[in-house]
Formats: C-alpha cells, sequence, structure tokens
C-alpha cells in the first residue's frame, strides 16, 4: 500500500496518533547538550507502549487499510521486532488479526513482545523467514482471503519479501 499523504490524510494520521499515543516527553539534558556544544533535545519514544515511536506507522497503515477494505482478513509482515510491535499493537487495537514472521534466531525478547499485544486464538509469531510469510501468501486456503503485507524496509526484509512474493 502506498501512502498518498496530502494535508487531509496527515490530520486524519494525527487524530488518530493522538487517541491512541500520548506525546512522548523530551529534555534537554545538561551534560549532553555541553558536550554537543550546542542545546540537544532528546525524545524519549521508550516511553510508548512499544518502546519505539513505530507504534505511530502501524497505527496510520492499519487504521488506513481499514478504511480502504473494511473485508480484509488480515495483515502480514516479517520484521525483528519494533515494526511487529508497531502492527500487533495496532491489529489488537483495530481489531485486525496480525501474523508477525520473524527469522530463525530473532531476539527472544523481541518475540515475546510481539506475542503480548496478540490475541492467542488468532495471532502467530513463526520462528522463521521467508517460508511461512510464503506459505502464508500462497495457501490454497486463503484464496480469496488476502492478507494485506506490509513491509517494514529494512534490508532481511527485502530478501524475505522478495522469496516470499517469488513464482
Amino acid at each position: 500500500m502506498i501512502l498518498d499523504l496530502g494535508r487531509d490524510e496527515l490530520e486524519v494520521a494525527a487524530r488518530l496518533v493522538r487517541r491512541v499515543v500520548a506525546p512522548t516527553p523530551q529534555y534537554a539534558w545538561p551534560l549532553l547538550c555541553a558536550r554537543a556544544g550546542c542545546e540537544v533535545w532528546v525524545k524519549h519514544e521508550n516511553h510508548t507502549a512499544t518502546g519505539a515511536f513505530k507504534i505511530r506507522g502501524g497505527l496510520v497503515m492499519i487504521e488506513r487499510l481499514k478504511r480502504a477494505r473494511p473485508d480484509f482478513p488480515g495483515v502480514a509482515s516479517a520484521t525483528r521486532g519494533n515494526h511487529g510491535q508497531s502492527l500487533a499493537y495496532a491489529g489488537r487495537r483495530l481489531g485486525v488479526r496480525t501474523v508477525i514472521v520473524v527469522p530463525h534466531g530473532n531476539s527472544r525478547d523481541k518475540n515475546v513482545a510481539m506475542r503480548a499485544y496478540f490475541s492467542d486464538t488468532h495471532n502467530v509469531v513463526e520462528p522463521a523467514g521467508a517460508a511461512p510469510l510464503a506459505a502464508l501468501l500462497k495457501d490454497p486456503a486463503r484464496r480469496g482471503r488476502r492478507f494485506a503485507v506490509i513491509a517494514s524496509g529494512g534490508n532481511v526484509d527485502r530478501e524475505v519479501y522478495a522469496a516470499a512474493l517469488a513464482g
């Protein structure tokens, strides 16, 4: 899905984010400012529900997708962590099934954090990369129920999506 972000769409996104994510605190730390030789403000994104700024993008992507295609069965993505937490959080909040595929050897902490937002019966974090995503996208039982695939843009993800969507 390509986002066409005109003023109206940005205002819709901003309202959604403001309803769900409190503004994160920002501080000018005196020692950091002294070290940098200028005033530096640090925005503490670790205060969001997922500990990362990406929570906003997941909310906006899934809400926009729901408006455009109200009957889609869910979203699928391959990621190592913050993007997956963002989608899982948004999916839970907006009532959308979310399947996250992670590569073998992924951080246990990130996997646990992604699972924490899932409903036990409708969502799964797979311990692999391209193969489970490809199976999800090509499964004959899912024909006519195409999941929306949301890429996070990482280098590993490009390989996973290429393998999943090939042939």
